[in-house]
């Protein structure tokens, strides 16, 4: 069991599934079936209890888009009311509209999202002066002092904007930018955007190269090529927890409202405590451990595990949507699991 109070946790938060923009990589894309809203009082009564339990607590704030929450201003004064560090992850547009509140309780950082490093390939994933719009929100961070990172997905649009992003990071000083692999949606796979394995391991190579030439730190992301064996991720290590909008804890956040079949909900914090949420976890981490290094072990392993969240998605049976579409790079391993 985790020595409780002694072990630090981020904690996921969405506030809600509200997002002003429409992604094609969205794993919480135009699927869903209704609006969710986290209720203030859940959310108190959370930080309440996993204070308790986690030191240092750190709220993570993501979506949807969490300034499109109507709630964003309140559950910042119930973090600065307890004097919990937060961050968020953002799409950049509304960073002008909640600077006042951004400052009350100011962020250990945020990430500013991109869908590729020029305004051509960003705008025609995210619509007409998005790229401006998500440049701006980042000026405005970093104007006032805060610690601001970019991230960009990386799809077969911006495959080629690697060198542009790595010198977009260094013109604005960011503290970092992170190259990450998108998983495989409905969407992405109906338009043909995804890498495939093998050229995902090119991109990684060609980000490692940029790396050593750049003054910014150039990272991929969490799902980027990672062999097995490998150290557990920061959620199979209970270094994060997510908490969606309805309040329930997925596996991981990376598994919240993805993919086809039923959502691999481990608890429900509307009427279980956070401590019995958490023991669960704990059970349902170590037992899934457990079965994967088996696999390792007696070699039935492919190249979809060398991508920790894609295998992981797999054994949870959240990519079987891909059989709709035999021609995408990931189909043929996402079935043979």
């Amino acid at each position: 069991m985790i020595a409780r109070a002694t072990r630090g946790l981020d904690l996921g938060v969405e506030l809600s599934n509200v997002c002003n923009l429409h992604c094609n990589h969205c794993i919480r894309g135009p699927h869903q079936s209704q609006l969710d809203h986290l209720d203030l009082a859940l959310l108190e009564r959370i930080v309440a209890e996993a204070s308790s339990m986690f030191s240092p607590l750190r709220v993570v704030f993501t979506g949807g888009e969490p300034l499109a929450a109507a709630s964003f201003p309140d559950a910042v004064r119930i973090l600065r009311a307890r004097g919990l560090p937060w961050h968020m992850v953002t799409n950049g547009w509304l960073v002008p509209k909640h600077i006042d509140t951004i400052l009350g309780h100011r962020p250990a950082f945020a990430r500013v999202s991109l869908s590729g490093a020029t305004p051509e390939t960003h705008d025609r994933e995210r619509g007409p002066r998005s790229y401006r719009r998500a440049l701006l929100g980042a000026s405005v961070l970093l104007a006032h002092g805060i610690r601001t990172e970019m991230s960009m997905v990386v799809t077969r649009e911006s495959r080629n904007e690697l060198e542009a992003a790595a010198k977009l990071a260094n013109q604005f000083g960011v503290a970092a930018f992170h190259f990450i692999l998108p998983q495989p949606t409905p969407d992405s796979a109906l338009l043909g955007t995804d890498l495939s394995p093998a050229e995902w391991k090119t991109v990684s190579l060609e980000i490692l190269a940029l790396s050593k030439r750049s003054s910014v730190p150039l990272r991929l992301d969490y799902g980027a090529y990672q062999p097995e064996p490998r150290e557990r991720c920061a959620t199979m290590s209970m270094r994060q927890i997510y908490v969606d909008a309805q309040g329930r804890v997925p596996f991981c956040c990376q598994l919240s409202r993805y993919g086809t079949g039923d959502e691999p909900i481990i608890g429900n914090l509307t009427t279980e405590s956070f401590a019995t949420v958490v023991a669960r976890l704990e059970e349902r981490y170590a037992d899934f451990a457990a079965e994967s290094d088996v696999l390792v072990q007696i070699g039935k392993v492919d190249a979809m595990d060398d991508y920790p969240c894609l295998s992981c998605a797999r054994k949870h049976g959240r990519t079987s949507f891909l059989a709709a579409f035999p021609e995408h790079p990931w189909a043929q391993l996402a079935r043979s699991a």
